[in-house]
């Protein structure tokens, strides 16, 4: 059996030892990472006025059909630019009467930008160029009217006003939202 010299084997094992603490520096070294956690929120925000107010939801009461329904509302944008949006006005029949069945159900559908203290700016018509469709999905009870009209919302003030044709009786959600319209 041939002899292993001291000096040979202390090399060995010291050249053995150097290198596993340098190639484990080398592994933390190039595998260090950082990690953030983000939550990423809608660039709008929209509210309806309840007399004090902007919230989610309000109860109009009772409306008599040909009347007008008024609606406040605010939009903020809480992005650092412009955001061209197309305003969506869903209506379902939540009742016990006959049901959405036609775009017929509105008379008029005008929304107004408040611009100097008034709300006399039109924006939005339901009689103009202004919107895009109106569907009607009877099985489901709603209609959707999308207006075609970018708005570039900064932070606006808006009243909807919506008349009830007179066949329209019943009990209605009146939804609103915003659309971001890709650029």
């Amino acid at each position: 059996m041939k002899k292993i010299n001291k000096k040979t084997l202390s090399f060995v094992l010291a050249s053995f030892l150097i290198l596993t603490f340098v190639s484990a520096g080398l592994v933390t070294y190039l595998s260090n990472t950082a990690t953030a956690d983000v939550t990423i929120e809608s660039p709008l925000a929209f509210g309806m006025f309840d007399g004090t107010n902007y919230v989610d939801s309000i109860s109009l009461g009772t409306v008599t059909a040909g009347n007008d329904i008024i609606i406040l509302t605010k939009e903020e944008n809480k992005a650092s630019k412009a955001i061209p949006a197309n305003l969506e006005i869903t209506i379902t029949e939540t009742g016990d009467s006959e049901g959405v069945t036609s775009c017929d159900m509105l008379d008029s559908l005008d929304a107004y930008v408040l611009a100097d203290g008034n709300y006399n700016t039109h924006a939005l018509d339901l009689n103009d160029e202004d919107i895009v469709t109106c569907t009607a999905y009877p099985g489901q009870n709603k209609i959707v009217y999308s207006f075609s009209k970018n708005v570039a919302i900064n932070s606006n003030y808006f009243k909807v006003v919506a008349v009830p044709a007179i066949n329209m009786v019943g009990t209605y959600d009146i939804d609103m939202q915003f659309v971001i319209q890709e650029e």
